[in-house]
């Protein structure tokens, strides 16, 4: 049996230590394609389904640790085992407010391995259709095409029928949901864009002094050293790993990963390997994205059919929101990984509100605070806690810390060393292919 979503990332946290965790998850909807396809083509046998993660972290009653991800399937109906699976990391946050020595380096690490552990076939089982087809029920329904005389008939009908009003009209048994299948081990992608900020998730946290913000080329470091212990720990030796700073050359790209362990790094994307490419064309399209603004900017400025990628990302860097010189990079990898089994979540461990309204309304108790001062950290504790228990009849997640930290590098936030830390990754795998590190490299991963 794999250990579930608390004991996994229990093996990240300070040993013996109580936190509570807030994961929640958006019902997978069918959505547009990532990527524009060329004027005339569409592929009727592809469908994209997006999910959203959010995860956050309260130690003391106190917010400390924000993470947001969007999971795509990209589903091949005709031919599913040409699926894909795609993570896109689009946020991470701390806020200072804590006292213990927590790695959230380690953290970060944990939480995307176990959404990797996932079955995919966990955001196939109830899917919102892009269009929704309510059948015989839509002559019942209030629109925005529905006439006031109409629309205040329904509701006297709605009315006189034994109080039924109260409840929602259409119900979720009443809604007609899509389901798939797909193979559960097939190509997976992350991708992630790296940008300084003082702040992404929680507003005003840069005015906590204990917040340590990165430079642009510290947090690159990070992130890349991250994905890079990912790719040894859970995908095969063929996967295929890419790094791009915009503005940068070659040579200066490649130094950055000459020291990483998994030794097929190369500069580029993952996304359009032909620098001729159009862009519109190759670069995906993500929620709250740099270079998603950008594109949509080209579209704008009627460039979008004479920019190539070569061009995109040269201009890219001169955007008004990188013009502060800072280190800016795209990070993507692709390949199988290396379970043999896959997770299905506990229904305890996730919160799934009941539309994209009610996401955004329980992630804004998050977000929306103010984190200047210690006291918004707590505000928003208190504030979630009593909504998941009060409206949603649920509860935080209590986590206690398993990891015991190397006492030579304990007072280090991005350098604690762990021991014991693979019984996850056993449990995923019967046989693992073991990525070899750089030669240089004394240390045997």
């Amino acid at each position: 049996m794999l250990p579930n979503f608390s004991q996994y990332i229990g093996g990240a946290l300070p040993k013996d230590q109580q936190f509570e965790v807030l994961h929640l998850q958006s019902i997978p909807v069918e959505s547009h394609p990532i990527i524009t396809a060329p004027y005339g083509i569409t592929d009727l046998s592809s469908l994209t389904i997006k999910t959203q993660h959010f995860f956050t972290f309260f130690k003391d009653e106190r917010t400390i640790f924000g993470f947001e991800v969007y999971v795509y399937i990209l589903l091949k109906k005709d031919n599913p085992t040409e699926s894909e699976r795609l993570l896109f990391i689009s946020k991470a946050d701390t806020t200072g407010y804590i006292n213990s020595k927590i790695s959230i380096k380690q953290l970060t690490k944990r939480i995307i391995s176990y959404l990797l552990s996932i079955d995919p076939n966990h955001y196939l089982q109830k899917v919102i259709p892009l269009k929704r087809n309510y059948g015989s029920q839509k002559d019942s329904m209030i629109t925005k095409s529905t006439s006031t005389l109409q629309s205040l008939h329904l509701l006297a009908l709605r009315n006189s029928m034994n109080s039924t009003y109260l409840k929602p009209y259409v119900d979720d048994n009443q809604i007609h949901f899509l389901s798939f299948r797909c193979p559960s081990n097939i190509v997976t992608k992350i991708s992630l864009f790296t940008r300084p900020s003082p702040q992404y998730l929680f507003s005003k946290s840069s005015n906590n002094p204990n917040k340590h913000v990165l430079n642009g080329f510290d947090l690159m470091k990070w992130w890349i050293n991250i994905i890079d212990d990912t790719i040894i720990e859970n995908f095969q030796s063929n996967t295929i790993a890419k790094l791009l700073i915009p503005g940068e050359d070659y040579n200066s790209i490649s130094r950055n990963l000459s020291n990483l362990k998994y030794v097929n790094w190369n500069v580029g994307t993952i996304f359009g390997q032909n620098r001729e490419d159009l862009a519109v064309y190759s670069v995906p399209l993500f929620p709250d994205d740099p270079k998603s603004r950008f594109l949509h900017h080209l579209v704008a400025d009627s460039r979008a059919k004479s920019t190539n990628l070569e061009t995109f990302w040269t201009e890219l860097q001169g955007r008004q929101e990188f013009c502060s010189g800072e280190t800016v990079s795209v990070i993507g990898i692709s390949g199988i990984l290396n379970y043999q089994q896959y997770y299905n979540p506990d229904p305890n461990e996730i919160v799934i509100p009941s539309s994209k309204k009610q996401f955004e309304y329980i992630k804004s108790y998050i977000t929306g605070e103010e984190y200047d001062t210690e006291e918004g950290a707590f505000e928003s504790y208190m504030n979630i806690r009593d909504f998941v228990t009060d409206r949603l009849n649920a509860s935080l997640i209590e986590i206690i810390g398993s990891r015991e930290f190397n006492s030579t590098n304990s007072g280090s936030l991005q350098n604690l060393q762990a021991s014991g830390d693979t019984d996850y990754q056993r449990k995923h795998s019967t046989e693992i292919t073991t990525l070899q590190p750089r030669k240089k490299q004394k240390k045997n991963y």
